[in-house]
């Protein structure tokens, strides 16, 4: 999509609106094993390019220092986000569990709405010529 020309935050957008609706169509799936194979497949597929277009969005836009930042809040969530999912999960059940990770895209789709709205994104110095 990329080297298509797409922008780099419209794919991001995307890529958390189908890992947030690929891991409900998994919650939902109900036990099924082929609607709960492809939603995980699914989800795999939109998960992976989140971190990557992350940072290029952060290193090219912001401050030297945000995509060290955004390491150290990314290790946090590691470590935070897997517990909480566990906790829900052990208490509720799976597809509570899963629903967690629901919930976070709806979070991250959020933060990125946010971060692309002119009134609240950073405002970057224009190049002198």
């Amino acid at each position: 999509l990329l080297s298509r020309g797409h922008e780099s935050g419209a794919v991001l957008v995307g890529a958390i609106a189908g890992a947030g609706l690929a891991s409900l169509v998994l919650a939902a799936s109900g036990g099924a094993v082929a609607l709960g194979g492809i939603a995980a497949f699914a989800a795999g597929l939109f998960f992976g390019p989140i971190w990557p277009l992350a940072i290029s969005i952060a290193f090219k836009s912001a401050p030297r220092n945000a995509p060290a930042a955004m390491v150290t809040v990314g290790n946090a969530g590691g470590l935070v986000f897997p517990w909480v999912q566990g906790v829900v999960l052990v208490s509720a059940g799976a597809s509570e569990g899963v629903l967690v990770t629901g919930a976070l895209c709806a979070l991250m789709l959020l933060l990125a709405a946010a971060a692309r709205t002119p009134l609240l994104a950073p405002r970057v110095a224009a190049e002198s010529p």
